[in-house]
């Protein structure tokens, strides 16, 4: 496997470059999303100025940001190419866009198949500027898993359409067999986001917790990707403890140990 280590910084976007490599340093992992948003360095409105200043800022610090959390939506993109231009031109190779919802004026059918033209209607612009839209699977919204998304990528090219799986994100609307998952998806997986859910006592929810603390089986999770040869970007998002950053950091760096350690025993394992 060939994994790059990232964290979608939710809690720390008001650090500046220099803290937050030094954050991801202290943590143990790679890099940082580049995230697109208001509250961060880097907005819609800025990004013109403030995107290539960040990513060069992030590389003097010796962190190469090539992962970006957007939100975008096709119709945004397709009135407005520089939301991939300018990225694009500072080296980002892939951004997770924004979800699909159902429209309850219409059927979910309906809406997943003017999701699927959307995306159609997107791939000849990313192709133009070599980025790839990198769609998360998240409860509450169209798709919440492999199977209901693989229609949303299936036929459209893997280089510039990827599917992110999200093991805390699905534990909201049930479990799902990690290896068949991977092998549906095959070259379209691209990323998974990396976090934990505990049951909770109240009724369907679940509580965020590091990894190896909640129901996820990280093991199945690190065989099913193996089985793959998963190559793409691991995005750490440590939503515990939002008020209490160091116990954060602190809870985080273990996190990442848990989680780096249980893949090295995966990628030791005899096929």
């Amino acid at each position: 496997m060939k994994i790059k280590w990232s964290i979608f910084p939710k809690f720390s976007g008001g650090m500046q470059p220099q803290a937050l490599a030094q954050f991801i340093r202290d943590i143990n992992l790679d890099t940082v999303n580049l995230v697109i948003r208001k509250g961060f360095p880097v907005t819609r409105e800025n990004m013109k100025s403030a995107l290539p200043q960040f990513v060069k800022s992030m590389a003097e610090e010796g962190l190469k940001i090539t992962f970006a959390t957007a939100g975008y939506m096709p119709e945004e993109i397709l009135a407005d190419e520089a939301l991939l231009a300018v990225p694009a031109e500072s080296g980002i190779r892939a951004f997770r866009m924004g979800y699909f919802s159902w429209d309850k004026r219409r059927t979910p059918g309906e809406c997943a198949d003017d999701a699927r033209r959307q995306m159609e209607q997107l791939v000849p612009l990313l192709e133009k500027h070599n980025i790839k839209a990198v769609y998360q699977v998240h409860h509450g919204r169209l798709f919440t898993e492999a199977w209901s998304v693989w229609p949303l990528v299936r036929d459209l090219p893997p280089e510039y359409v990827g599917i992110m799986l999200d093991p805390g994100n699905q534990l909201h609307e049930g479990w799902q067999r990690w290896e068949p998952a991977c092998h549906l998806l095959g070259r379209h997986l691209a990323a998974m986001g990396i976090k934990d859910g505990l049951k909770s006592t109240r009724a369907r929810a679940f509580d965020w917790v590091p990894c190896g603390q909640g129901d996820i089986d990280w093991f199945e999770v690190a065989r099913a990707l193996k089985s793959v040869d998963f190559e793409g970007t691991f995005v750490f998002m440590p939503f515990y403890d939002p008020d209490d950053p160091a116990a954060q950091k602190a809870k985080l760096k273990d996190e990442v140990a848990y989680v780096r350690a249980v893949f090295a025993e995966v990628e030791a394992e005899k096929q």
